[in-house]
């Protein structure tokens, strides 16, 4: 059994039998608490490590130790626990690598981070060292225009009705 069985004799010969838990070992006295790690795994799904050690210390939290959160202890939580990274999440939903990406538009993997940054694709940040997987592209995925402005390719982007979006309202006075 799990318990420490103590039997106290007294001075006058009564008996008194104790069940204790066992004390705990060190290490288990600054692991995280499992609600902690239940938290960690549900913001795993949309954050990195680094972010979510970050919203973590927002919410005032601490790690078993005390302290705070810090990007290196999530990965080694992650680790402990078996649970999956951001990437690996964002893989699992269908999510495409630069390369792959790359592959399928029939272009270079820069032009694939170019076109990221002007808008033309959407990408999500996957881990800390800026890496980056977008959504499949679908019918209307941009495609080589020599000559056209990357800018001026994002305000038609935006114009276009994309039935797989929401449509926004603007209003300027």
């Amino acid at each position: 059994s799990n318990e420490i069985v103590i039997q106290v004799r007294f001075r006058g010969g009564a008996t008194q039998t104790l069940m204790i838990p066992p004390p705990r070992r060190s290490w288990q006295t600054w692991t995280t608490p499992q609600e902690r790690v239940q938290i960690v795994d549900h913001l795993l799904n949309d954050y990195t490590d680094e972010q979510v050690a970050a919203i973590l210390n927002e919410r005032g939290l601490h790690p078993g130790k005390g302290g705070v959160f810090r990007g290196r202890l999530i990965g080694n939580i992650r680790r402990s626990y078996g649970l999956k990274n951001h990437y690996e999440r964002l893989r699992e939903a269908g999510m495409l690598t630069a390369r792959e990406m790359a592959s399928r538009l029939a272009v270079q993997e820069r032009t694939v981070k170019e076109w990221h940054k002007a808008g033309l694709l959407l990408g999500y940040l996957a881990n800390d060292k800026e890496v980056y997987l977008f959504e499949p592209p679908g019918p209307n995925a941009p495609t080589k225009c020599l000559g056209q402005k990357l800018s001026k390719r994002r305000q038609i982007l935006e114009a276009k009705n994309l039935p797989d979006r929401t449509k926004e309202v603007q209003y300027e006075a």
